[in-house]
């Protein structure tokens, strides 16, 4: 019974030095220039009727496809508008360059599960972006310029 008393006076010490110390955070979305909207749109949905009446479809990928030693981040967004890619700038800011990387969405695609990966071997990381429906999955070819070339035909 003393070993239990000990054991939950301890529990409660640590737990209140936990949330004594819990850290704070603040929305910095804005000033890191990472602001988007995600979503579906219904049209959209009715295009893909075959997938029941709902359309889940989003993800992110992660990696560093210019080298410059900071995380860069691709996002998808649904149907309403293209896919983004952001560039670390490596001062807590992020910079939209998906259209002039060459990163451009067929208007109406549904993309999902993306992923960075050197695919080609040669050093720089390219992108996979999967689709839903009749959305065709891509394979972006990194050229090692901050551009991609579309590859999947390939």
């Amino acid at each position: 019974m003393k070993n239990i008393v000990l054991f939950l006076a301890l529990l409660l010490a640590s737990t209140q030095y936990v949330s004594a110390s819990m850290s704070q955070f603040v929305d910095v979305t804005k000033q890191a220039g990472f602001e988007y909207v995600h979503g579906i749109t219904p049209l959209t949905i009715g295009n893909f009727a075959e997938l029941d009446k709902f359309v889940f479809a989003g993800g992110v990928a992660a990696g560093d496809y210019d080298n410059d030693g900071w995380v860069d981040l691709y996002v998808i967004r649904g149907s309403i508008g293209s896919n983004l890619l952001f560039r670390n700038l490596g001062n807590g800011a992020f910079e939209e360059v998906g259209s002039r990387a060459g990163l451009v969405t067929p208007k109406g695609a549904i993309s999902s599960g993306s992923i960075f990966a050197d695919f080609t071997g040669d050093g720089h990381l390219d992108l996979f972006v999967g689709g839903v429906g009749k959305t065709t999955p891509q394979l972006f070819r990194n050229r090692g310029d901050g551009t991609f070339e579309n590859i999947t035909p390939e």
